[in-house]
């Protein structure tokens, strides 16, 4: 623990995105407009805000410290004022800073500032030697509890009384080498943040200045795409900055599908040049996977490109190759935890990307070129008209396996008979039932649907899946013509 003394500590170092300084007697009416909007935090503290409270709550101070450990400071942007806090140093014992008071101006709420000047303010504690940081929140308010809880904060058991409820006592240890995550929420931090893409397209990504999907990413196109795709309202992408020391040493884009399956898919992982090597990029990694699950995601996937070095990294974090996407780029897939039901239905809709997605992971599996675009429009055409039907099993909203039957009119039966085709699962979900779940669904929909028989042509290697699957009888050997 460094020896900390007041001459060392700089307000204006807990934010490094907006302006920080004292707030003195004259600020009142500025931070009574911040505080009598949070109507959530005063139904479980009561009474409500007055000017005079806070002019109490300015003088507070906890049991044996004095004026210099008390810091009751406004951070300011472009002169308005967003974030008020109290914050005590060395208490309740040398070595912890203690949040007394901490509020957000509605207006800047459910942006990520609020999460980004906490994380500004840890890095900052850390950086000075302290390694742990403490509050109380109201108990039984759930938006205190979810906001301390997403900054890493846990209770640690204790529980003290108060006029009207109790206190619920929240903790976590800071460390001056662990590796932070904050949003880049400022006009500012964006531009730095598209600055610093742009410089890893051009020397990680597309080295090679004739490589026509630099032109692209380097674009207009595609920063339109992606801004768009920040500013929604759900499933948004996120600016992150990797922060070691106070200092930013690389970036993240993930998107969170939160109103999908909880899907965080990370579209870009970068740590900068210089600070590579003595697994930074391992901690910036687990930081990421960290915040994810902060933020409600359940699991993780990503396109490595096809590129040996990446996929080696993120093998090493715990990521699986698993199939293919729509555009027939390589994936992996952090394994999502717990078990959700299977469902299986037909397919509604022939455009559905997952049905690409599935359909490259296949071909790419047997070794068949991807089909182009003309070929895509035969099988839509095809699905439509009813030619075949495809069988997909659902893990959710996620389609992880499918099958299909197309269908034929048989002289020795007299009647329709099927082909059972399209056989694939995701890799991750295999071994799970998932191939029977298929499997019995399309024989049944076969029976309800008057069709003789369903027969599937497959390799030796597979033949035994397929019988202990239902297709038992053996109808010789079939040979085909490719004209």
């Amino acid at each position: 623990m460094k020896d900390l003394g007041m001459k060392d500590f700089d307000i204006r170092q807990l934010s490094r995105q907006f302006a920080v300084r004292y707030l003195h007697p004259e600020d009142m009416a500025a931070v009574y407009e911040v505080l009598r909007h949070n109507t959530i935090f005063y139904q479980y503290h009561p009474p409500m805000v007055t000017i005079e409270s806070i002019r109490e709550d300015m003088q507070a101070l906890p049991p044996g410290k004095g004026y210099e450990d008390k810091h009751y400071i406004g951070f300011f942007q472009e002169g308005t004022l967003i974030a008020v806090m109290d914050l005590i140093v060395h208490y309740p014992r040398q070595g912890t800073a203690h949040v007394g008071f901490f509020a957000m101006n509605v207006d800047f709420q459910g942006k990520g500032i609020g999460t980004a000047i906490i994380s500004d303010s840890i890095a900052y504690l850390a950086r000075l030697g302290f390694e742990k940081l403490r509050l109380g929140i109201d108990n039984g308010n759930p938006q205190s509890k979810g906001f301390w809880m997403k900054n890493g904060l846990t209770w640690n058991g204790k529980e003290i009384p108060n006029d009207f409820s109790s206190y619920l006592i929240m903790e976590r240890t800071i460390h001056e080498d662990q590796i932070t995550i904050r949003k880049a929420v400022t006009e500012a931090d964006r531009e730095v943040f598209w600055g610093q893409l742009h410089d890893y397209f051009k020397r990680d990504i597309f080295p090679d200045p004739d490589d026509k999907d630099r032109a692209y990413f380097l674009g207009d196109e595609y920063f339109v795409q992606i801004q768009k795709i920040h500013d929604r309202l759900k499933d948004r992408c996120h600016y992150l900055f990797f922060c070691d020391g106070g200092q930013d040493i690389g970036f993240a884009l993930p998107v969170i599908y939160n109103s999908e399956d909880g899907k965080c898919f990370i579209l870009e992982f970068c740590v900068y040049p210089e600070f590579r090597g003595n697994g930074t990029g391992t901690k910036c990694a687990m930081a990421l996977l960290n915040w994810m699950k902060d933020n409600n995601a359940l699991y993780a996937e990503l396109n490595y490109g096809g590129n040996e070095r990446r996929l080696h990294f993120w093998e090493c974090v715990g990521f699986m190759k698993n199939g293919f996407d729509e555009w027939g780029e390589p994936l992996m897939i952090l394994p999502p935890e717990g078990d959700v039901p299977i469902t299986v239905e037909i397919l509604k809709d022939p455009e559905d990307w997952q049905l690409k997605k599935l359909e490259n992971g296949f071909l790419k599996e047997i070794g068949e070129e991807l089909p182009d675009e003309n070929a895509w429009d035969r099988l839509i055409q095809a699905i439509r008209s009813g030619k075949i039907r495809f069988f997909i099993a659902k893990r959710g909203y996620r389609a992880v396996g499918m099958c299909s039957v197309a269908g034929s009119f048989s002289t020795f039966a007299c009647t329709d008979t099927g082909v059972f085709e399209d056989f694939y699962i995701e890799p991750v979900f295999r071994k799970k039932g998932i191939a029977r779940k298929l499997a019995e669904t399309a024989q049944k929909w076969c029976m309800e649907n008057g069709m003789a028989s369903l027969t599937v042509c497959c390799a030796p290697c597979d033949e035994g899946m397929y019988q202990a699957l239902g297709f038992q009888i053996r109808l010789g050997t079939t040979f085909a013509y490719c004209p």
